[in-house]
């Protein structure tokens, strides 16, 4: 079975590791995540993972996108869509605890695992 490693605060929803389970895949979960990309390294690492599913900081893991092209690891976008921000569910916003979460009063639902290739900066004088 091959392995990814999860970096966030909070778990994964159920759905999550079930896309994951039906793809050969197992989670291993790092709560409350990593303070940068050197430690992350380590964890994948010594964990043997191919996948790498980091909900940080985007600093941490554009530095990840770097680092997986030389130690063989596949970084995975969770895309969670927003049902609704600040507050409780409205009566007519069913919550389902399969796929969604509650971050902060905002109400996401998990979407699908999509492979990050690439983030790209683009700046210009200040």
């Amino acid at each position: 079975m091959e392995r990814a490693i999860w970096f966030s605060r909070h778990t994964p929803v159920p759905k999550q590791v079930d896309v994951l389970k039906q793809k050969g895949i197992e989670i291993v979960a790092y709560i409350p995540g990593v303070r940068d990309a050197e430690e992350a390294l380590y964890l994948i690492k010594s964990n043997n993972a191919k996948y790498v599913i980091p909900v940080l900081p985007l600093s941490i893991i554009v530095k990840l996108l770097e680092l997986a092209k030389t130690n063989n690891f596949i970084i995975l976008y969770a895309e969670m869509e927003k049902v609704h921000n600040i507050g409780p569910c409205p009566s007519d916003c069913p919550f389902d605890p399969l796929t969604d979460t509650i971050d902060k009063g905002r109400h996401f639902r998990f979407k699908q695992f999509k492979i990050l290739k690439d983030i790209q900066f683009v700046f210009e004088d200040f």
